[in-house]
């Protein structure tokens, strides 16, 4: 499906990139979504949120320790703001 230039285009921050992930992760595009929850991630690297969508989106496709590991960074992140 073609979903416009700005589907594959480059982002201007992390928040966008996070923003396209959560998209193409309810269009069931989880290879795509995952990559842009890396951006993210490689942006921002105490977005927690970000790791939570990308472990999601790992465990849609049976990525199981991946997704393990992304939920604990996540965990890891919150526990350091509280």
């Amino acid at each position: 499906m073609n979903y416009g230039a700005k589907y594959n285009s480059p982002c201007d921050n992390a928040e966008e990139y996070f923003s396209r992930g959560n998209f193409k992760k309810l269009l069931g595009d989880y290879g795509s979504a995952i990559l842009d929850y890396n951006k993210a991630i490689e942006l921002e690297s105490s977005f927690s949120e970000a790791y939570y969508q990308r472990g999601i989106a790992k465990s849609l496709i049976n990525d199981e320790d991946g997704a393990v590991y992304d939920f604990n960074k996540a965990i890891d992140l919150i526990l350091k703001i509280a």
